[in-house]
């Protein structure tokens, strides 16, 4: 069931990029400014304050810059989506889906799978979602998600064939020499991160993909040569290794619409696995929507009432948690939605899973998540706090990444900067 939600997603993506030209980097000039007595969100709640943005940083207070009174506006860091296959660096994803997400304040994403193209991956440009993408993830022959992607190139509008993929869309290993090999192909390949599957790795002929020891030999190999491990799992022994083992980052609660009949304990976290994910610093991206998409009736309340163990145990042993869909027609916002109704987390909480940890599981090594000095001068704004007006969240009002303005409702950004930093139009990054 998963794999025929998995290959919807890719085909419909594929198909978006089978005839791309790959992304041409562009620069813009950045609106220094100083935002006077603006709602400056803090980690907890939104303070009033001063700041300055400067040359593409969060300054103090500059008498270089041009002021504006933001006393009416609120600030958060902008949103990162920790999970998905719709923005691609390399392969160019259609204007109208970088368009939706940056006019929602998506302006960064990992893709932790994707089809790594010919040549380097290049940067963000104007109007489009800053992606940190891994490229093919390593797996067993034969395992997820290489049948997925066998299917999609036997489509006629795809555009590889099947010995395309091998290298580029995963890496099969069946020994753990093997599997460091692939791991240095993905480092070679200019990744930072590398995807690590692990389907029920404990059950013999039901899993799909490492087994323990290759994935061990992965994880080694990728920390040696400080790549990131980001594992997908499906099972609470999956999740158990993954924990132990220290990875970077976790995809997926365990699964709990399987694709193989297991009991219910199989995806049932303890408080320990909790607790091991909280001292190792893993981010969990826990993709709940995904049931809600596939699911109904009893089912779904089956379903539900497992990731809400599972979210209850890792909210209170502090698990660092991101936000995520991995759907094409979905994105973090109807995530976001989804977490809420389990009434789990606080306010707080929600935001910053959804903007800070967002932005240290796709761009750890830079300065973002946070209006504070020092950072990239990066801020979406409202004309009210978002916190209790949820239904707006997905609609703010102006936005900047690094200085440059992405988009401007109230038209004060815009006018203020003029004529060095017009609002960049978006979705324009072809040759």
């Amino acid at each position: 069931m998963r794999l025929a939600m998995a290959f919807l997603t890719l085909a419909i993506s594929a198909q978006a990029q089978s005839q791309a030209q790959p992304l041409v980097p562009r620069s813009a000039p950045t609106c220094d400014i100083t935002l006077v007595d603006a709602n400056v969100w803090d980690g907890s709640q939104f303070v009033k304050q001063t700041i300055s943005a400067q040359n593409g940083q969060f300054t103090n207070p500059s008498a270089q810059t041009v002021s504006v009174n933001a006393s009416y506006l609120f600030f958060i860091p902008p949103f990162a989506d920790g999970h998905t296959h719709r923005f691609d660096p390399t392969l160019q994803t259609a204007d109208a889906v970088h368009n939706k997400a940056i006019r929602q304040g998506v302006f960064y994403a990992l893709n932790p799978n994707n089809i790594r193209a010919q040549g380097p991956n290049l940067s963000a440009v104007n109007g489009a979602v800053e992606v940190q993408a891994a490229g093919g993830g390593i797996t067993r022959p034969g395992g997820h998600p290489q049948p997925l992607y066998e299917n999609l190139a036997r489509q006629p509008w795809f555009g590889l064939k099947i010995a395309d993929l091998p290298g580029r869309a995963f890496h099969s290993v069946a020994t753990p020499a093997e599997a460091r090999a692939a791991v240095r192909l993905v480092k070679e390949n200019g990744a930072s991160v590398v995807k690590l599957y692990l389907l029920n790795h404990d059950k013999g002929d039901l899993s799909d993909g490492l087994t323990k020891e290759n994935f061990i030999a992965a994880v080694s190999e990728a920390k040696s040569l400080k790549l990131r491990p980001i594992v997908h799992i499906e099972s609470a022994s999956d999740f158990r290794l993954a924990a132990d083992s220290g990875v970077f980052a976790i995809m997926h609660l365990p699964y709990a619409a399987p694709s193989v009949r297991l009991p219910a304990a199989n995806y049932m976290l303890t408080p320990e696995d909790a607790a091991q994910a909280a001292r190792a610093g893993i981010i969990v991206v826990p993709t709940a929507t995904v049931a809600l998409m596939m699911l109904d009736g009893q089912k779904l309340t089956d379903v539900q009432a497992i990731q809400r163990h599972n979210l209850t145990l890792m909210e209170s042993a502090g698990v660092k948690l991101a936000v995520g869909a991995d759907n094409y027609s979905l994105g973090l916002h109807e995530e976001i939605t989804t977490l809420r109704s389990f009434g789990i987390f606080k306010p707080a909480e929600i935001i910053n899973m959804a903007t800070r940890n967002g932005t240290d599981l796709a761009f750890p090594e830079r300065k973002l998540g946070a209006l504070r000095t020092g950072y990239e001068a990066s801020f979406i704004g409202y004309y009210y706090s978002p916190v209790g007006a949820w239904a707006g969240l997905s609609d703010p009002v102006v936005g900047m990444r690094a200085g440059q303005i992405m988009f401007d409702q109230t038209g004060l950004f815009t006018k203020a900067c003029k004529p060095s930093a017009e609002a960049p139009p978006l979705g324009t990054f072809r040759k």
